[in-house]
């Protein structure tokens, strides 16, 4: 529950700076690992190692793909997520990102099904990543670290 309390601020925070962008500096594609945690139905379920891949789909805008993930124990099968054009914004020492509304995809399929509110996080240069999202009915948070260099 601290996690994720601890992430809901941190979006709040994010929302309210303002973050001077550093145009000099060209973002590379990031590998992280880390665990998605999902709310459902009154429960915690932790997904350790997950890979999140962020890249950058044109200026300004991410794509951010969470891989190979079982949100729940329920869920028959393993599935990438992938957020679309997402905007950012990026300081000396971060990068912030935030969208209010966002139709998460399935390969190219998009799932209305789990429209996600509120996708905001945090990306910092010394290799975490930190994001909630609120995907349909569930409270979602991703803590990461990364792993390419």
């Amino acid at each position: 529950m601290k996690k994720i309390i601890s992430v809901l601020f941190m979006g709040i925070a994010l929302m309210l700076c303002s973050c001077e962008p550093d145009a000099d500096q060209n973002f590379e594609k990031q590998t992280f690992s880390g665990t998605v945690s999902v709310e459902y139905y009154g429960e915690k379920y932790d997904n350790e190692n997950i890979i999140v891949e962020v890249e950058e789909a044109s200026e300004g805008l991410l794509d951010i793909t969470i891989r190979s993930i079982k949100f729940v124990p329920k869920m028959p099968v393993t599935i990438d997520v992938t957020y679309h054009d997402v905007p950012y914004t990026k300081s000396k020492d971060n990068i912030t990102f935030f969208i209010g509304t966002i139709i998460p995809y399935m390969g190219n399929t998009p799932v209305e099904k789990y429209k996600s509110q509120s996708l905001a996080g945090l990306i910092t240069n010394k290799g975490g990543i930190s994001f909630s999202v609120q995907i349909g009915d569930y409270p979602t948070t991703y803590l990461g670290t990364r792993i390419n260099k």
